[in-house]
C-alpha cells in the first residue's frame, strides 16, 4: 500500500533510479576487488572501495525508503545523491591528477553524473519534495 499521492509516478522513478544508482556503484567497487586480486590493477584501492561502497549503500537506502514511502525518504534520497555527486567529482578529480585509471572510469563517473545531477535537481524542487512525502 502506496502511502504518496496515486497520480505522481515520482516516487517510483525515484526508487529505480537510486536502486540502478547504488547497484552500479557497489557493483563498481566489486569489479575494483576483483581487479586488485587479480593483479590487473596495482595502485591502493581502500579509499575508492570505501567512497564507492559507502555511496552505494546510502542510494540503496534512499531506493529502499522511497519505494516504501518511509517518512526520511526525501532527505534520505537527497543526501544519498548529494554524497554520490561529491564521491563521483572526488573519483574524476583524483583520477585526472593521477593521470591513471581504467577507460571504463571515463565512461563510468560522467554517466554517473548525467544520472545522479538531474535526479538531484528534481529533489531539491518543491514537486520533488512534496512527491516523496508521505501523504495525511
Amino acid at each position: 500500500m502506496s502511502v504518496y499521492d496515486s497520480r505522481s509516478l515520482a516516487p517510483t522513478w525515484i526508487a529505480v533510479v537510486s536502486l540502478f544508482e547504488g547497484g552500479s556503484l557497489l557493483a563498481f567497487a566489486v569489479l575494483h576487488v576483483a581487479a586488485e586480486r587479480l593483479g590487473f590493477i596495482t595502485t591502493a584501492l581502500g579509499p575508492v572501495l570505501v567512497v564507492e561502497s559507502l555511496c552505494g549503500a546510502f542510494l540503496l537506502v534512499a531506493a529502499y525508503a522511497t519505494a516504501t514511502g518511509r517518512q526520511w525518504a526525501w532527505p534520505v534520497a537527497l543526501g544519498a545523491h548529494g554524497a554520490a555527486i561529491v564521491g563521483v567529482l572526488v573519483g574524476i578529480t583524483t583520477l585526472a591528477r593521477t593521470a591513471s585509471g581504467a577507460p571504463e572510469n571515463a565512461v563510468f563517473h560522467p554517466f554517473m553524473l548525467a544520472v545522479l545531477v538531474p535526479t538531484t535537481a528534481y529533489l531539491l524542487t518543491r514537486s520533488g519534495r512534496r512527491n516523496l512525502l508521505p501523504v495525511g
